[in-house]
């Protein structure tokens, strides 16, 4: 089969011919028998399934935003703690400047 023929087989239309009482299904290379187990399956799944990957798709957007969250969060964290710590630097050096002052006071 050359190319040229091998695209317009794919652009076909697609049916389900049938030979006496067997069905086949086209597909761009072949033709497949439609066997009971085919035929007999229940598909009527697929609405559910679209529903749990609308529902998971939401879940990993949300998870995405709660790591979005988290993250901010612990960078304000880290900000604050920085923050505190040079504070806590500074009331060292006033509680010492303090002390010297009233050691001042006293000798007066």
């Amino acid at each position: 089969m050359d190319l040229s023929s091998a695209a317009r087989h794919m652009t076909e239309s697609k049916h389900t011919p049938s030979y006496g009482n067997k069905q086949y299904i086209e597909t761009p290379f072949e033709l497949r028998r439609l066997t009971e187990d085919i035929m007999d399956k229940d598909f009527s799944g697929f609405g559910e399934e679209k529903g749990s990957m609308r529902r998971l798709v939401n879940v990993e957007k949300e998870l995405r935003n709660m790591k979005e969250v988290m993250s901010s969060l612990i960078d304000k964290h880290d900000k604050l703690t920085m923050e505190n710590i040079e504070l806590k630097l500074r009331l060292v050096e006033c509680e010492k400047v303090s002390a010297i002052n009233q050691g001042l006071k006293e000798e007066i």
